[in-house]
């Protein structure tokens, strides 16, 4: 859902590797900083 919040870690010991596909190039698209403890979103530009 878009108000989400999400991670990802690799529970295993091996490499793993994530490929994230977007509409637009990243220097296009807003960009934030969340402080989870706040629980805070400051956009990055």
């Amino acid at each position: 859902m878009p108000e989400d919040i999400h991670s990802v870690f690799n529970y295993g010991d091996k490499i793993a590797v994530s490929l994230h596909t977007y509409g637009r190039h990243l220097n296009h698209i807003g960009r934030s900083v969340i402080d989870v403890d706040a629980k805070t979103e400051s956009p990055v530009w």
